[in-house]
């Protein structure tokens, strides 16, 4: 004899909150977060902000010949924008030290070669500061208007580059340098855009009630077993699933832009669980929407976002989630960045849900640092601390996580993005179902494997694959699940 465990279980469900599909969630929307920041962030790296020369009547050609700079002022100044051009910044340091005691020098050719070996050396500000001083002492000279306008591009001040290479752009200028303006202007205009990202397909799940399927024997008479109680077994289904993303920057002045963002992603499986008298239609359904304030420049990205997260799941409303994410990101060189952010939302069910699960606060706070191993791969490890408060002080939690992620794009035109997360989830005092508070560990790993490579118009194919481990001092709560999809995805 089987009594199921149904009512133990729901009770237990009663007195926990909700059970590890909002952890899923919440890995999820990092997963999908993260990509979608990575992939937008390949644009920097792109040929129309790398530092190429703009030909102009200064520059000269060498033809396999070793030139000498004569002592003239003339000369010496012709020198120096030589240096510049093939970015010989040694050899500018020492024609600059030579042409600023000449008289007849140029104030604004100084401050361009002392703002352009700031920008070398990674100085922005000081950069900005000089070329803004070598535009107002020479307005009309071309050369220094594309400089700042590049630096003011780099130094992401969107709408003041657009400005000046507009400027720039009704001069009369080589083709050569125009066109090179030109791709600017398209760079810039392509980050202040709609970016986003749609995709769909099949998939298989091995779990998706996050079931045990666990049997203990109550009652044995003479070595055999004739009650026995049990919970839900797993039970595997075919599903079709979605992700799309959506995001926008809209520059206001300087380094200050507005961002609205958005993500939604969910599944259909195919089977229900006919045996759960409360949740059948495991279908579920998570959009989240972001409207905030965004700060930038060439080492710095903060960002402050009020959202709203809406989870739809058993054919209604499970809860809504209003909350607000703070974000800071350094980038300490070009290959090391420190990355900050804290989080914090207010989980509020539905009215039919209430009967089942109380309302709670979720608040975390993330550190950690990220490695480029190059312009088109990096790594990340973090370490997050997160608080869930509910009314009942043995539902509330502490958990403590630490994830690792990596992503690389090839040449040959295929990524994989991986995100790995260990998470010690830690309950603030026992229940009748235990001894001890409730404690569990879980183990994620969520990969895709993309292939732009075999695209039709645009359209490529993305695999992904996802595993769950859950270990729990409660047998209520262990569980493993696997899931495999294939997906068509669209980038714009």
């Amino acid at each position: 004899m089987k009594p199921p465990l149904r009512a133990l279980l729901l009770s237990s469900v009663l007195l926990f909150g909700p059970p590890p599909p909002s952890y899923a969630d919440d890995d999820e929307t990092q997963f999908l977060l993260e990509a979608t920041h990575r992939r937008i962030q390949r644009d920097p790296h792109s040929d129309w902000l790398k530092s190429v020369p703009f030909g102009d009547s200064h520059s000269i050609t060498i033809n396999g010949k070793e030139y000498r700079v004569g002592g003239r002022v003339e000369e010496m100044a012709l020198g120096i924008y030589y240096a510049i051009n093939f970015q010989r910044w040694e050899k500018v340091k020492e024609f600059l030290s030579r042409y600023r005691i000449l008289a007849g020098h140029q104030p604004a050719l100084i401050l361009l070669a002392e703002g352009l070996l700031a920008r070398a050396k990674g100085d922005i500000g000081m950069a900005l500061s000089k070329l803004q001083a070598a535009n107002k002492a020479a307005p009309n000279d071309t050369r220094i208007l594309l400089e700042l306008a590049r630096l003011y591009a780099e130094d992401h001040q969107n709408r003041e580059a657009l400005q000046q290479f507009r400027q720039a752009a009704k001069r009369h200028l080589p083709e050569a340098t125009r066109q090179a303006i030109q791709r600017y202007i398209d760079g810039i205009e392509k980050r202040t855009r709609w970016h986003g990202s749609i995709s769909i397909g099949p998939g298989y799940n091995s779990n998706f009630n996050q079931a045990n399927g666990f049997e203990k024997c109550i009652m044995a008479v003479l070595d055999t077993c004739i009650i026995t109680e049990s919970l839900p077994k797993p039970i595997g289904s075919s599903f079709l699933g979605y992700q799309a993303t959506l995001l926008k920057q809209t520059p206001v002045s300087g380094h200050h832009n507005l961002t609205l963002r958005s993500i939604a992603y969910g599944r259909q499986y195919s089977k229900n669980d006919p045996d759960n008298t409360y949740l059948k239609n495991y279908s579920d359904h998570t959009t989240r929407v972001y409207a905030g304030y965004n700060y930038r420049n060439a080492s710095t990205e903060f960002t402050l976002s009020p959202y709203f997260e809406h989870y739809y799941r058993n054919g209604h409303t499970n809860y809504t989630a209003p909350g607000i994410d703070v974000g800071l990101k350094h980038h300490l060189n070009k290959t090391w960045s420190l990355h900050l952010q804290t989080n914090s939302k207010r989980h509020r069910y539905s009215k039919i849900e209430r009967t089942r699960f109380s309302d709670y606060t979720l608040s975390s706070l993330e550190a950690g640092t990220s490695y480029n191993l190059s312009p088109l791969s990096s790594v990340y490890a973090g370490v997050e601390w997160a608080r869930r408060r509910y009314a009942w002080t043995p539902a509330s939690s502490k958990e403590h996580s630490v994830r690792i992620s990596t992503y690389t794009f090839f040449d040959s035109g295929f990524y994989i993005n991986a995100m790995a997360t260990y998470r010690d989830n830690r309950f603030d005092a026992k229940t009748f179902l235990s001894r001890h508070p409730r404690h569990d560990i879980q183990k994620t790993l969520i990969a895709s494997f993309g292939a732009p490579r075999w695209n039709f118009e645009g359209i490529y194919p993305e695999l992904r694959f996802k595993r769950s481990i859950n270990k729990s001092n409660l047998i209520y709560y262990a569980y493993k699940q696997n899931e495999v999809s294939l997906h068509l995805k669209y980038n714009f």
